[in-house]
């Protein structure tokens, strides 16, 4: 086998290279890593040895144990600060106790040194650390590591685990020993400590780099966050901790307390050393040896025995049919540089021939698996077929490129790679083929081909290799141990074993099989060369051309053993030779014995059903069960297995099957089945063998549904079945009874959901009839109701209901109006009007079909229970729940007294009845329910069967709407879990529950698991599904969705564009999927920025709604609650609140109080009563909200915690700022506790608190919130994330109130340059910044800087927005504030005149916006010299705010604030300091001492007793005020300096008062 790796590598191989399992830490199927070099440059000059024989080159990865025993285990040393790859471990007197002691401790480990410029590594910033980290994970393909740059390395191997290389660093590593390392990582002051007592006890074998310790100290924030981030990803690693207990200068560097991480998974080892001599042992002998060596050998050999090594062993194909192996990225391309093909251009191929049984297959598994690391992909191709070659090269295919679907497409993508790939082309037997076609063109691949035909080595251009037998010892020790014949008894049966391998040439399968047959006591050891050449004879004069030239020696094996079978007239040896002719006709593996349970359970309902003489094509007759075995068909009564066990038994004893232990489940091996088939082929048994299998597959699934305990093995047999039988002698399409079998597959099919095969089989059956299949015949209605079936679930809606209405016509035009088939027409026609979005005729005709089944059936009659669900089903869909609620209560207290608990048409209709509960705002009942089904079905249903999981799917839904968003994920991954073990790739229900997954991710936060699990799941849909079918572009509007989430909008608008491009070529314009898509698309185009198109692509959603659906349908509704919010965001609030108020109206009088949708609209109409300047209104509505939501949601359920967040949103902006902050507070504790820390939920809420803080003067607390929110949103959330600009836009803001106004200055030109880069000129958010950036420029002093851009945003907003748009509005406002900064105090007059005069044209007298802007006004004209004006104007704002706020509202304080200033320019300065007086009377009693309003009133009274001679007061309060200022806040604060200003000021009065 060596040889064979060599050819197809294009190198010698030796052996030993493949002895030394390419493991990471103790899994044997990882890379193997480069010895004694590295894989990058530095390496490729020769290793130049010392005199101690220590390499002078030390970057990089040196192997330091050169045994040549197997190795599980890699151990890799790194060294640390100043350290060396080699000195750091090696003692005074020369011993490196990594190569001279360990490996004797460990052989079976592979242990290395790794070695970097830790210099580099520590000396600037975590940069550098992180450098150094990842140049580790990508040399290493094990890591066994430690220190800082291993934790750094870990954790990033944690947060990369989505890259396969990365991925395998976080599996494989099992254990880490740590010496000496500190991991102090609680206590971020700490490394400081540490940097001075590394300075003292730095000199490792180096000098001390002092400027290298003093880094240490200055990034003790990073070095502290590395340790803290280790240890949330180390709990599940086995971990020995050793620390010195010796100083080292007076210093113990690192002691216990500093070296222990703390977790229950690590174990602490005291050392008898100080920190530069812990990692040097001296000898075998010394307490060093004793404490640390062996420890670690004890931690390697406990990593070893825990290990589950990959095993080859059988053949593999033999337990996965059709396997791919997975990609893996190639270490070392290097080794395909000398081609070993004749021509460099030429591509590689080995073809490797023997005999079946000789194990190639297993030769090349074993290849493949050692050498995989050398290619970028490696697939595994079965082309012992067509059809199984179909299959295997589509799927190997889609794991590159989904959209594959035949097998040129995958040669052509296999051909287009320039990565190196290996395919294996395996049991290329077929003489009639030329595999020439099963070869990519292109020179980068490498082909293997296996094949029992050595004409096949002309497809070879490096060679090929024949197996040979084994050889003869180990032949005859394999013959004797498999005749069971004693040890000691071998010497005597040495000469008669010999002589029968010489007859069987060695070969390995038939050995075995001469020792079964021989075992099984048919002949004596040295009668069996007498009995082979008998069988043998035989073969040669009757047998095919193939087993004549090859196949002889092992063919005769199984004659043998079939002969015995033939010879005997035992019922058990008969029955075993039919099972043999139906297993030659399944799949080779995977055949259940319940297969044959369920088979004669559809026996008995042919019976049952009265069947047994029906030529109908949807029946299955008596002509089916006489077919079977008699070990099937034996007794109706009672299922006995006895007989198929004795026929099983049989076989295997004769090994021609082999049956798993625990399951039963049968299986041949390859070639056996080919010698079955053959055999079978070659006699008069061919057709029984078909019909006997043919109906077998039918009958198991008639009827029934047990078949889907087993259904992904059914699928294959059924395929199976139907590509042996097709073309060949002894199967007659034309027979009823075989059409009656082809219809039953096809039907088995179509519940599989394998609806191209169902497509496939109905053209044929279609083709047979001679009929059209889209004009339908009495006589075939059955067919005919299966092809409209077929084209729904292919997305042909339409297709569907113009074929089920001809089915429909027919069908009523001859049986009467209670007739079960006509029923079930229409109930089938029903659901084609509703997947095509005719909801209201699928409502109508339900209705009819109800009505006729209660007037002719029993309350409890299953058919009518069946109706009466999927009207209810119908009338959810048209919004009309409360109808659809109260048809299935009436329908699950029937079935609750009419049948069992656990009846599946119980737990189905509780199910649906769970469903409609959620869509009536009962989620709590709805969620009681399913617990109630899913806990009867987990008790009665196998793990994977579909109704399970279908319920487990639908509680997971039902837990995220009751706000258990975790417990939903937990479940989904649950369900998705098993099903992608169960059900193909493509399997409908296996993308709908990864599709629900993706949601949950979603609402969990965990937002890029969301977008991954979707792009995976689009992308299969998209390689198997037609361009509109539904479940495709449901999956893409998800998508779009989760991109959206994701903050890439983008993306999310591009998809929704494509989607609902599609919808409206192929659906109505009134159909609720096309009006979905729009609606999705108008609110991507919001978050884009683009809010007029979403508001009219909004307008005609609703416009189409109103004229089709019902004022109270939730559709309607939803649909109209968006456009408020499109409304709003498109400066029409007026319309906003009176479209909400409709809604809101309607909801109340439909929906019950706490109906989540009620309260939605009700929390949606707060939001725009504010932004009307309605705040009492917003307040009071979001009270009564959150009133009902805390008397029934969870404390923790999303919705509650979004109206406490916004009720405190209402209540700051109604000047209740404490009741703001407290409120949040609790939202802020309770996600902490419940929500990850990225959770945007979680962060959203922080962000507000830190907006409230502002508010209430707290700006130091909101500058530290909003740090940490930025903090953790730019570790995890792409730059240009609008919920990572926006709060750092915010953070900005804070740290402006803060003085911080530099950092508020560089912060928001970051934000702004950004969103410049992505955005739309005139995108909201983009004006925002921009809009922000200016007022900090102006706080900074660049007052033309704050000009310039404020006119650019407001120049953008005139020409986007309307002239009342508050945005625009609020550019005016502000440009007008700098304008008069900029000394342009007429222009600020006029452009603020014009603001008023808007606002108070569109804005009512109390709006706060319309009061702000006059009160600006009013500076305006105070500093334009029109005091009076000022007064005037003044005076009215504050005399409509003393009646509409609260006397401590902080608006109504700061217009009485700038009235008192406006009288005092206008001379009236007594009025201004009775003013101020109560201002700031006021704001000491409701507002904290150092809070910036307070002070700046406190300051502005100051100046008013100035002004009034009352001088000392004046001093003395402004005294006060920079006291406070000067404890508070910065030195070079604003404010702090204009009061320390002022205070200097009246000091100088009072000094001249003194002087005079």
């Amino acid at each position: 086998m060596w040889k064979l790796v060599g050819k197809f590598l294009g190198r010698a191989w030796d052996k030993d290279d493949l002895t030394t399992s390419p493991v990471a830490s103790t899994s044997s199927n990882q890379q193997p890593l480069p010895t004694s070099r590295t894989d990058d440059a530095s390496s490729s000059s020769p290793t130049l040895l010392r005199a101690s024989g220590v390499p002078r080159q030390k970057i990089g990865l040196f192997e330091l144990s050169k045994n040549g025993e197997r190795k599980t285990v890699d151990v890799v040393a790194v060294h640390g600060l100043q350290g060396d790859a080699y000195l750091t471990w090696k003692h005074d007197n020369g011993s490196l106790w990594l190569r001279d002691f360990l490996p004797a401790d460990i052989p079976f480990a592979r242990i290395m040194t790794f070695g970097y410029d830790s210099t580099v590594a520590f000396s600037k910033s975590v940069a550098n650390i992180e450098d150094k980290a990842l140049e580790l994970l990508n040399r290493l393909s094990a890591k066994r590591l430690g220190g800082i740059v291993v934790k750094k390395a870990l954790i990033l191997a944690h947060e990369r685990s989505s890259d396969p290389d990365y991925k395998d660093v976080l599996d494989n590593t099992k254990a880490i020993a740590f010496l000496g390392v500190p991991h102090k990582g609680s206590d971020s002051a700490w490394w400081a400590t540490f940097a001075a007592n590394a300075l003292k006890g730095a000199s490792i074998g180096t000098s001390t780099n002092t400027a290298l310790v003093a880094d240490l100290k200055k990034d003790s924030t990073t070095l502290s966050n590395i340790s803290k981030q280790f240890v949330d990803r180390a709990r599940d690693l086995i971990i020995y901790t050793f620390y010195e207990t010796e100083v080292l200068f007076g210093v113990v560097v690192v002691d216990e307390r500093s070296a222990r991480i703390g977790l229950p998974n690590e174990k602490l080892f005291p050392v008898n050393a100080n920190h530069r001599m812990i990692c040097k042992i001296p000898s075998f002998e010394s307490h060093e040896h004793d404490t640390v060596c062996l420890w670690i050998a004890k931690l390697a050999k406990r990593v070893a025995e825990e290990a589950v090594p990959e095993v080859i062993a059988g053949n593999k194909m033999m337990e996965a049919p059709g396997a791919v192996e997975a990609k893996e990225k190639s270490s070392r391309q290097a080794l395909y540089s000398d081609s070993g093909a004749s021509n460099v251009d030429e591509q590689k191929r080995i073809v490797i021939t023997g005999l079946g049984g000789q194990g190639k297959s297993e030769i090349c598994l074993r290849i493949a698996n050692i050498t995989r690391q050398h290619f970028w992909g490696v697939f595994w191709v079965d082309v012992s077929s067509a059809s199984i070659a179909n299959i295997d090269f589509v799927a190997a295919a889609n794991m590159i490129d989904s959209s594959v679907k035949t097998v040129d497409e995958a040669q052509q993508l296999l051909a287009n790679i320039k990565e190196s790939w290996l395919l294996i082309l395996d049991n290329a037997d077929n003489t009639e083929i030329d595999y020439q076609e099963y070869i990519p063109s292109g020179t980068c691949g490498t082909v293997v081909i296996t094949s029992r035909n050595p004409d096949c080595h002309r497809y070879s251009t490096v060679g090929a290799e024949t197996l040979a037998g084994l050889d003869i010892e180990d032949s005859v020790e394999l013959l004797l141990k498999a005749a069971k014949i004693p040890r000691e008894s071998w010497p005597a049966c040495e000469k008669d074993a010999k002589e029968n391998v010489g007859l069987l040439e060695s070969h390995t399968l038939a050995l075995i099989q001469a020792g079964a047959y021989i075992a099984n006591g048919h002949c004596k050891l040295e009668e069996y060369p007498a009995e082979y050449r008998r069988q043998h004879d035989r073969l040669l004069k009757y047998g095919p051309n193939q087993a004549r030239s090859r196949y002889g020696n092992v063919y005769a094996t199984f004659e043998a053993s079939a002969c015995i079978l033939e010879a005997s007239t035992s019922i058990a040896a008969s029955d075993a030779s039919a099972l043999l002719d139906i297993m030659s006709v399944l799949y080779f593996s995977g055949v259940p014995m319940q297969l044959f349970k369920d088979a004669w359970k559809g026996c008995r309902r042919v019976y049952e059903k009265g069947d047994e003489k029906s030529v109908k094509i949807d029946a299955l007759s008596e002509d089916h069960v006489l077919q079977l075995p008699g070990f099937i068909a034996e007794d109706f009564e009672k299922w006995d297995s006895f007989r198929v066990m004795e026929a099983i038994r049989l076989l295997i004893s004769l090994a021609l099957v082999t049956a798993e232990h625990d399951t039963g489940v049968l299986s041949m091996h390859p070639l056996t089945h080919v010698w079955a088939k053959g055999r079978r082929q070659r006699s008069e048994r061919q057709g029984r063998a078909f019909r006997a299998t043919g109906s077998i597959v039918a009958l198991s699934s008639y009827g029934s549904q047990n078949w889907r305990l087993y259904e992904k093995q059914l699928h294959m047999h059924t395929l199976s079945y139907l590509d042996t039988v097709t073309g060949q002698d002894g199967f007659n399409e034309a027979e009823p009874t075989t059409r009656q079998i082809l219809f039953q597959c096809a039907f088995a099919l179509s519940r599989m959901r394998d609806d191209l095969k169902v497509a496939e089989l109905l053209s044929r059956l279609f083709s047979g009839l001679i009929v059209d299949p889209k004009s339908p015949s009495r006589e075939l209605l059955a067919v005919y109701d299966l092809q409209g079936e077929n084209l729904r679930y292919l997305g042909k809606s339409e297709e569907a209901v113009q074929l089920l209405k001809q089915v429909v016509e027919i069908r009523e035009s001859t049986l009467a109006e209670s007739h079960p088939n006509r029923l079930t027409s229409q109930h089938a026609l029903a659901g084609a009007y509703r997947a095509n979005g005719q909801v209201k005729e699928a409502v109508k005709l339900l209705e009819q079909v109800v009505k006729i089944r209660e007037s002719t059936l029993a309350e409890s009659h299953p058919n009518r229970l069946a109706s009466q669900h999927a009207l209810a089903g119908a009338y959810r869909a048209n919004g009309q729940v409360k109808e659809a609620v109260k048809l299935l209560e009436q329908v699950v207290k029937i079935k609750e007294s009419t049948l069992a608990e656990s009846h599946p048409s119980r737990l189905a209709s509780q199910h649906a009845l769970a469903g409609t509960y959620e869509a009536n705002g009962q989620v709590k009942e709805a969620v009681k329910l399913l617990e109630q089904v899913v806990k009867i079905e987990e008790s009665t249903m196998a793990e994977s069967h579909p109704s399970r999981l279908a319920s487990q799917h639908a509680l997971a839904g039902a837990y995220e709407a009751n706000g258990q968003v975790k417990e939903a994920v937990k479940l989904l991954e649950q369900v998705v879990k098993i099903q992608e073990s169960t059900l193909a790739e493509s399997h409908p229900s296996r993308l709908a529950s990864q599709r629900a997954l993706a949601g949950a991710y979603g609402a969990n936060g965990q937002v890029k698991e969301a977008v991954k699990l979707l792009e995976q799941v689009v992308k299969i849909e998209e390689s198997t599904l037609a361009g509109s079918h539904p479940s495709r572009l449901a999956s893409q509007h998800a998508l779009a969705g989760a991109y959206g989430a994701n903050g890439q909008v983008k993306e999310a608008v591009k998809l929704l564009e494509q989607v609902v491009k599609i919808q409206e070529s192929t659906l109505a314009e009134s159909h609720p999927n096309r009006l979905a898509s729009q609606h999705a698309l108008a609110g991507a185009y919001g978050a884009n920025g683009q809010v007029m198109e979403a508001v009219k692509l909004l307008e005609q959603v609703v416009k189409i709604r109103e004229s089709t659906l019902a004022e109270s349908h939730p559709s309607r509704l939803a649909s109209q609650h968006a456009l408020a919010g499109a409304y709003r965001a498109n400066g029409q609030v007026k319309e906003a609140v009176k479209l909400l108020e409709q809604v809101v109206k309607i909801e109340e009088s439909t929906l019950a109080e706490s109906h989540p949708s009620r309260l939605a609209s009700q929390h949606a109409l707060a939001g725009a009563y504010r932004a009307n300047g309605q705040v009492k209104e917003a307040v009071k509505l979001l009270e009564q909200v959150v009133k009902i939501r805390e008397s029934t949601l969870a404390e923790s359920h999303p919705d509650r915690l979004a109206s406490q967040h916004e009720l405190a949103g209402a209540y700051g902006a109604n000047g209740q700022v404490k009741e703001a902050v407290k409120l949040l507070e609790q939202v802020v504790k309770i996600k902490e506790s419940t929500l990850a820390e990225s959770h945007p939920d979680w962060l959203a809420s922080q962000h507000a608190l830190a907006g409230a803080y502002e508010t209430n003067g707290q700006v130091k607390e909101a500058v530290k919130l909003l740090e940490q929110v930025v903090k953790i949103q730019e570790s995890t959330l792409a730059e240009s994330h609008p919920s990572r600009l926006a709060s750092q836009h915010a953070l900005a803001g804070a740290y402006r109130a803060n003085g911080q106004v530099k950092e508020a200055v560089k912060l928001l030109e970051q934000v702004v340059n950004i969103e410049e880069s992505t955005l739309a000129e005139s995108h909201p958010s983009r004006l925002a910044s921009q809009h922000s950036l200016a007022i900090v420029y102006r706080a900074n002093g660049q007052v033309k800087e704050a000009v310039k851009l404020l006119e650019q945003v407001v120049k953008i907003e005139e020409s986007t927005l309307a002239e009342s748009h508050p945005s625009r509005l609020a550019s005016q406002h502000s440009l007008a504030i700098v304008y008069r900064a900029n000394g342009q105090v007429k222009e600020a007059v006029k452009l603020l005149e014009q603001v008023v005069k808007i606002e108070e044209s569109t804005l009512a007298e109390s709006h706060p916006d319309r009061l702000a802007s006059q009160r600006a006004l009013a500076g305006a004209y105070r500093a334009n010299g029109q005091v009076k004006e000022a007064v005037m104007l003044l005076e009215q704002v504050v005399k409509i705010e003393e009646s509409t706020l609260a006397e401590s509202h902080p608006s109504r304080l700061a217009s009485q604030h700038a009235l008192a200033i406006a009288y005092r320019a206008n001379g009236q300065v007594k009025e201004a300091v009775k003013l101020q007086e109560q201002v700031v009377k006021i704001r000491e009693s409701t507002l904290a001492e150092s809070h910036p309003s307070r002070l700046a009133s406190q300051h502005e009274l100051a100046v008013a007793y100035g002004a009034n001679g009352q001088i000392k007061e004046a001093v003395k309060l402004l005294e006060q005020v920079v006291k406070i200022e000067e404890s508070t806040v910065a030195e070079s604060h604003p404010d702090r300096l204009a009061s320390q200003h002022a205070l200097g000021v009246l000091y100088q009065e009072v000094g001249r008062s003194k002087r005079s």
